[in-house]
């Protein structure tokens, strides 16, 4: 199980568990603030990621992508 810190956290699901992704490598992956850059373990196809929101050390809000 993945323990999250406070702030924004972006999380993968692949290979059966999810992943971390670094904040700055997913604003650059959804071209946010940034040129578009791709993230190295994602192809072509269906994906899911969830973008968490953390304070206080509780879940506020969970914001899921496809």
């Amino acid at each position: 199980m993945i323990s999250l810190d406070e702030g924004q956290q972006v999380l993968h699901w692949r290979d059966g568990a999810w992943h971390r992704i670094a904040w700055q490598d997913w604003m650059s992956f959804r071209a946010l603030n940034a040129d578009f850059a791709s993230l190295p373990y994602v192809t072509a196809g269906e994906h899911r990621f969830v973008v968490c929101i953390v304070e206080d050390g509780r879940l506020f809000n969970i914001l899921p992508h496809r």
